[in-house]
């Protein structure tokens, strides 16, 4: 691997401008949180919904108004440029990070290398075309886990975690691992706590009044109703589509959107129904992973936070393509444990030639007579669960195979022994 430097750093340098090709200028959800943000800096309401009259309006928590602060102040075009930079720090800082967390040492540049082509899924190019702030979520909880795992500091990883709030459909079942596992959980719930009650301090402190709040909640409930993903990842809804919406169903879903985009508007009494059903399974869901969590053993794992990331996204009440990049850590466990038996550069390279066939076979920017297959993007995190789980348990069978035949000839062996020697 020490022998061909320059080749991986052609390799790294080449996968990185390919994301910076796809970071889009001209996107709407990165245009949605600048406006937002500088609508507040300058103490108007961020969730009026008139301030956005061609969308479904600003719905993300305060914590965003706060991460956006610093993106915000910079010109639109030196601001894209900012967060596209940030989004790949975070991006490679998580890999590292997680290479750290999950084997017990720090890479070289070569064994990063391959580590960062195995994370490079196709919800990470989808994730840098939209800017979307599933990057900061996956980026916070990976410093949350690594405060806590390697400098002991739970006061910091709770600020991080409190940062996850961002999206906390997502980050719930992490967090609440995080919470129920933390040694010193005082200090962390501190640090949590703080940061929440900064995050909303301007609506307390009559920066802005109290109730934009209100207009926060409406925002949500607006965007809710109005919006049907068939690129949703969790798993419940997509049974819910598959076993309750008839082909009837699906032709109202698309007759009655309003952009010819299939994830724009659809028939509203089915989306009331469908949303009624995403945010009871999602607290059931959410309560088992909770039970779950008493009963398993307290040591805080690595791949047990890997896997509390992965079921933020199966079991979400809302989740698009791009946030599957919270399954990064579950993929780069399974490639770990697939490199004892075929080595790390040839599982990273067999990874990348599949991510990027599922990146170039879904055209990211479609013109609006060529569809997006959301539908084959739909069970994409469905389908990287099942490659990280099969390959884990690949890589048990093949060491449990071994190990009895290890263990069988050893026996042979021992038995024959005493007849040499008698002989």
């Amino acid at each position: 691997m020490k022998r061909f430097p320059a080749a991986h750093l052609f390799i790294f340098a080449a996968i990185s401008l390919y994301l910076f090709i796809h970071a889009s200028f001209d996107d709407g959800d990165y245009t949605l949180f600048y406006q937002a943000t500088h609508l507040f800096q300058q103490r108007f309401n961020p969730y009026s919904l008139a301030a956005f009259p061609h969308s479904y309006g600003f719905a993300y928590p305060p914590i965003a108004l706060l991460i956006m602060w610093i993106p915000s102040l910079i010109p639109w075009g030196f601001s894209l440029i900012f967060w596209s930079l940030c989004c790949y720090f975070m991006l490679t800082w998580s890999v590292y990070a997680w290479f750290d967390l999950l084997t017990g040492s720090t890479p070289d540049f070569e064994e990063f290398v391959w580590c960062f082509l195995l994370a490079c899924i196709a919800p990470v190019f989808w994730s840098f075309w939209l800017h979307q702030l599933t990057m900061p979520v996956f980026f916070f909880a990976t410093l949350s886990l690594w405060l806590i795992k390697r400098k002991n500091a739970v006061f910091l990883a709770g600020m991080a975690g409190g940062l996850l709030l961002l999206k906390p459909h997502l980050s719930l079942p992490f967090l609440a691992l995080l919470m129920m596992r933390t040694p010193r959980k005082g200090g962390f719930l501190a640090g949590f706590l703080l940061i929440t009650v900064l995050s909303i301090a301007p609506f307390l402190s009559g920066y802005r009044p109290f109730t934009d709040l209100r207009d926060w909640k409406n925002a949500i409930e607006r965007h809710s109703m109005l919006l049907h993903n068939r690129d949703d990842q969790a798993i419940p809804i997509k049974i819910y589509q598959a076993l309750r919406f008839s082909a009837q169903d699906k032709l109202l879903l698309i007759k009655y959107n309003v952009r010819d985009n299939p994830n724009f508007m659809g028939n509203l009494p089915l989306i009331r129904k469908e949303n009624n059903f995403k945010k009871y399974s999602f607290a059931m869901l959410l309560g088992a992973w909770i039970a779950w969590l008493f009963g398993m053993r307290k040591k805080l794992d690595a791949n047990v936070c890997a896997l509390a990331l992965t079921i933020g996204v199966l079991i979400s009440s809302y989740s698009h393509f791009y946030d599957g990049i919270l399954l990064i850590p579950l993929m780069l466990w399974a490639g770990f444990r697939l490199a004892h038996s075929w080595g790390l550069a040839n599982v990273a390279a067999a990874a990348m030639f599949a991510s990027f066939f599922l990146t170039l076979a879904i055209p990211f920017n479609a013109n609006p007579n060529t569809p997006i297959y959301w539908e084959r993007t739909a069970y994409a995190s469905c389908l990287y669960l099942f490659i990280a789980m099969a390959a884990g348990g690949y890589e048990t069978i093949c060491r449990f195979v071994s190990r009895m035949i290890f263990v069988t000839s050893e026996k042979i062996i021992s038995n024959k022994e005493p007849k040499y020697e008698a002989t």
